[in-house]
């Protein structure tokens, strides 16, 4: 409300534009998560762009980003992307975004292995076994480097768990050939 009040003082201040449509990212967001409505998350990234255009350098933004990306709409690469541009405009990635990272790589190789649970023998299970193993793999690392940060700990053992079963499924493919 009290940004709507400045911007009724003066509707040029693009700083004031940006920290409003920042907000009304996070309020879309919020309620886009609690209730899994797309089109709240749409709006979240929409605004998100619309405060970083309007504020350059400022990495807030980059950080609202990253979040949709990695846990909402699982595109760690473009999360990822978001992360870089924030710690380009001078914000100092630290565990809470290392945590996101891992989480997103620990998505990223269930979603792999879940798609081959379901599609056994599927034409280059093996390579797709070999992708998981890699997201593991740096989710495992990630997660290394923040313990005991947040879940860091109970992740890492699930890390580990799912890293033995994909070594498991590739010990059984290679024996077939």
């Amino acid at each position: 409300q009290y940004l709507s009040w400045a911007l009724e003082l003066d509707s040029s201040d693009r700083n004031v534009r940006a920290y409003k449509r920042y907000c009304e990212a996070h309020i879309d967001r919020i309620n886009g998560e609690a209730r899994k409505q797309s089109r709240r998350l749409n709006d979240a990234l929409l605004k998100f762009r619309e405060a970083a255009a309007l504020k350059h350098g400022w990495p807030d933004p980059h950080l609202g980003l990253a979040r949709v990306y990695i846990y909402d709409l699982n595109d760690l690469d473009r999360g990822s992307a978001e992360l870089q541009q924030a710690e380009k405009d001078g914000y100092p990635l630290g565990n809470r975004e290392k945590a996101q990272m891992a989480d997103g790589f620990r998505n990223r190789g269930d979603h792999i292995c879940g798609e081959l649970r379901r599609l056994r023998t599927l034409p280059g299970e093996m390579e797709h076994l070999l992708k998981a193993r890699q997201d593991y793999e740096e989710a495992l690392a990630l997660y290394q480097s923040i313990f005991p940060y947040g879940d860091s700990g109970p992740n890492i053992q699930l890390i580990q768990a799912r890293i033995e079963r994909v070594e498991e499924r590739l010990a059984e493919l290679g024996d077939r050939r």
